[in-house]
């Protein structure tokens, strides 16, 4: 398929709705240099344009479940996508689990840091870094991490961030006629606390009945002589960009226990390493992804309290 500038960031309704009902359900390279989490924003109000995916018709994140388990005794770590959605027993879930349900408050920590989460990876570029100039080290495209919080909002029900502002405002990842948007960083008393609303840039323009707000419409490149960017500096912005379908990459049992091995290594707990790899059937899968196969029949729903943004560490 050729390169479409016509089709290029635009979303139809149907698109839109299908990744809010993929939302309620749970569905949905080197990157060193490139990635950029929320927990980097700094407090304030952030601002960048939305870099749309090269797929036609897509929408510019890629989503994972993620597990993320770091042992604070042994400054162990182990980072890795979650399989429980494809119907697989998942190591990962498994480990959480058991460690949620030891009687060590350090384990039941580290379980439930572990639990997966979605997760989500968008190409950005920033204009505005917390209300100051853009440094140096953010310029250029980066890699924006972030997780269900700036995804879809923290109010129950309600579908909001970043995917209710798509719905409400299709156009934004346009590469000719997008505009950016804004995340402002509202600290916690605590790092879970945290939020971060977002929201569509909009500038204030006088008018003949006064001062009123208006959105910014411009091209993702700018050209130093004010024209539309053509489609061959387009295409040739766009083939720089790393692919994102990587960081989406389920890794074999092998690999998960290898790296719950080295997240585990030296991590004592009632006397004992946690940690024999061995699956326990029934437990495995917690309850987000009970009956695995009708979550991907499209019957299930993913549930899970608690934030799904990133763990402070």
């Amino acid at each position: 398929m050729g390169f479409n500038i016509k089709s290029l960031g635009k979303l139809s309704t149907t698109q839109i709705e299908e990744e809010i009902e993929n939302s309620k359900r749970g569905k949905g390279n080197s990157f060193k240099g490139k990635m950029v989490k929320q927990s980097d924003l700094p407090e304030g109000k952030t601002v960048f344009r939305i870099i749309p995916r090269k797929e036609e018709g897509s929408v510019p994140w890629v989503r994972v479940e993620e597990h993320n388990f770091y042992n604070k005794a042994t400054k162990g770590w182990a980072l890795f996508n979650c399989v429980a959605s494809t119907g697989q027993h998942c190591e990962g879930c498994a480990k959480s689990q058991e460690l949620k349900d030891s009687p060590s408050a350090l384990d039941r920590e580290m379980g439930e840091a572990g639990r997966a989460r979605p997760q989500f990876f968008m190409h950005v570029e920033f204009l505005l870094w917390g209300g100051q100039p853009v440094p140096k080290e953010m310029q250029g495209t980066k890699i924006f991490k972030f997780g269900q919080g700036i995804y879809k909002g923290s109010e129950r029900g309600v579908t909001g961030g970043l995917l209710g502002l798509i719905k409400q405002y299709p156009f934004v990842q346009d590469p000719i006629k997008g505009t950016p948007v804004a995340i402002t960083k509202v600290l916690g008393d605590k790092p879970l606390d945290t939020k971060y609303p977002v929201s569509i840039e909009k500038v204030m323009v006088e008018e003949e009945d006064g001062l009123n707000e208006k959105i910014i419409k411009t091209p993702l490149i700018a050209l130093p002589d004010g024209k539309t960017p053509d489609e061959a500096r387009l295409e040739a912005f766009f083939d720089k960009l790393e692919d994102l379908k990587p960081l989406a990459r389920l890794e074999s049992r092998n690999e998960i226990l290898d790296k719950l091995g080295k997240f585990l290594s030296g991590a004592p707990s009632q006397g004992k390493q946690l940690g024999s790899g061995k699956p326990e059937q029934g437990s495995a899968i917690p309850r987000r992804f009970q009956r695995a196969q009708d979550i991907i029949d499209g019957e299930g729903e993913f549930a899970g309290p608690g934030s799904d943004d990133d763990i402070p560490f």
